[in-house]
């Protein structure tokens, strides 16, 4: 929510500033669902696993939206 914020409201001096917030939002919620699908291989709970990794999914999906919201607004602030 503060990304969004800062795209629409912020100092366009520091535009890109919060691409790279985004970008770095995203690539650490890709990240960490790296490690959920590692290390969720060993869980016998089908029921749950399942729950985790949808989950997961949804949470990866909404962080690349996101970001490509924020990171077409700041390009066409620096276009």
């Amino acid at each position: 929510d503060l990304l969004d914020a800062m795209a629409k409201d912020g100092n366009p001096n520091s535009a890109s500033d919060t691409g790279v917030g985004a970008l770095c939002a995203r690539t650490a919620i890709q990240g960490a669902g790296m490690n959920v699908r590692i290390n969720i291989q060993d869980v016998a709970d089908g029921p749950w696993k399942n729950g985790v990794l949808m989950e997961m999914r949804q949470l990866e999906e909404d962080a690349e939206r996101r970001c490509k919201v924020i990171v077409d607004q700041v390009e066409s602030l620096i276009a």
